[in-house]
């Protein structure tokens, strides 16, 4: 599940984080759990540095220990779902902006290669069976959306903003899981086609140093993104009322 050998706390910490978002979105959604031990083997840490990660991501709200259980993704409802959403609406665009104002040449082919990379996830999802599910490559459009992102705001200038936006990235994924009732790579396709046109006209913006355009483009992303992650709530949990 993950590869690395990095005794840094903070490295750790993360790649638990991922680990928890991974899982949360995965086929068994919150039934699915982290062991510790596991957690431990993979990363090739002490078991006491995981328990050092899974408490502060306990303290974060984004996981619970049950014992002799294990770690588990934390129920997040509709309500919170649609603040996390709401506070990425208000954030990343102007985050779009600043990049668009302070973009340098390493951060511009940064986002270029990334959806270059999209372009060749698509073709893969063209040539795949479209009435089923492919976990994998759905896996990678996730990756490639976190990316960039992520790219974006780190050529924001405000570490403090990634982090933040880490955080409610992997609430969003916790609770917009691909449950796989119905998921097919068809679906997952026609989203990734969304996703790269939106894409394009952010980065196009950005490179231009197209302020008031990088905003608007990563607005209306976000504002699909908003729809689609409450509408993938509602089908999932069956929910068809006001927010809790």
């Amino acid at each position: 599940m993950i590869e690395s050998t990095t005794t840094d706390r903070s490295e750790v910490y993360l790649a638990v984080r991922r680990a928890v978002g991974e899982i949360g979105r995965g086929q068994q959604g919150r039934s699915a759990r982290l062991s510790s031990r596991q957690l431990a083997k993979d990363l090739g840490v002490s078991r006491e540095r995981i328990r050092d990660a899974v408490a502060r991501l306990e303290a974060e709200g984004l996981v619970e220990q049950k014992r002799g259980s294990g770690i588990y993704p934390r129920a997040v409802g509709r309500f919170e779902l649609a603040n996390a959403l709401d506070l990425r609406a208000q954030l990343e665009p102007e985050a779009a902006a600043r990049a668009a104002k302070d973009i340098n040449c390493t951060n511009a082919h940064t986002m270029l290669d990334i959806n270059d990379r999209l372009d060749d996830l698509l073709q893969k999802l063209r040539q795949a069976d479209r009435y089923r599910f492919n976990p994998a490559l759905a896996q990678q459009v996730v990756d490639n959306d976190e990316q960039f992102h992520r790219t974006i705001l780190a050529s924001a200038g405000n570490p403090l903003t990634v982090r933040l936006i880490d955080h409610l990235r992997v609430l969003v994924q916790m609770t917009t899981v691909a449950d796989a009732h119905g998921v097919t790579n068809l679906m997952v396709l026609a989203e990734a086609v969304r996703m790269r046109r939106s894409h394009r006209a952010i980065e196009k913006a950005i490179r231009h140093q197209e302020i008031d355009q990088a905003r608007a483009a990563m607005a209306d992303h976000l504002e699909h993104d908003q729809r689609f992650a409450l509408g993938r709530f509602d089908q999932i949990h069956g929910f068809n009322q006001s927010p809790e």
